[in-house]
């Protein structure tokens, strides 16, 4: 097994998060995240829930919050994985949707926040660039493993077969132009 553990935040990272509904209501997964977290743990890393979800706060929300991420992680990603607010130092790498990295004791900041909070200028047109070429490649990739996931679902001989091929190859060839231009 690696060494360390990687944290994925929940919400807006790993599930589809359109606004608070309740403790146990968890949005639809990301495949390319979930295929992600996957390959991480056959790769032998561990891999946590890091979620606010599970903040200290009344102990009926907390553990209804705990079922429903135990009882998602398995369905979708094969296995119930722990779910955390806190990180530790064994903690070697965190997904988030609403995180800014930071150069290594330096404090700038290597990317935009979500908010663009972090008062740092990145609109270099480099990096406007680059942010642009990204955002393409991550938005054809989950549109080609949506059609694959699709495409396995379906029988060779059933009639949407045709249709449903169809789609997933455009997906692959719109990915492959994506990253052939990218290069």
């Amino acid at each position: 097994m690696a060494h360390g553990w990687i944290g994925i935040d929940l919400d807006g990272t790993l599930a589809h998060y359109e606004g608070w509904i309740s403790e146990d209501h968890i949005g639809k997964p990301i495949p390319v995240m979930v295929e992600r977290v996957k390959r991480w743990l056959a790769e032998g890393y561990e891999v946590r829930i890091f979620t606010a979800r599970v903040s200290p706060r009344d102990p009926n929300k907390l553990n209804a919050a705990r079922k429903a991420i135990l009882e998602w992680t398995e369905k979708h990603i094969g296995q119930p994985l722990i779910a955390t607010c806190s990180k530790d130092f064994q903690m070697i790498e965190l997904w988030d949707d609403r995180c800014v990295r930071v150069e290594f004791n330096t404090g700038k900041a290597t990317c935009k926040g979500s908010h663009g909070l972090s008062g740092d200028k990145f609109e270099s047109v480099e990096f406007t660039k680059s942010f642009k070429r990204q955002t393409a490649e991550f938005d054809a990739l989950d549109k080609l493993v949506e059609a694959y996931r699709q495409l396995t679902l379906i029988a060779v001989v059933d009639d949407d077969y045709p249709e449903v091929r169809h789609k997933y190859e455009s997906a692959l060839r719109t990915f492959l132009k994506v990253t052939t231009v990218n290069e």
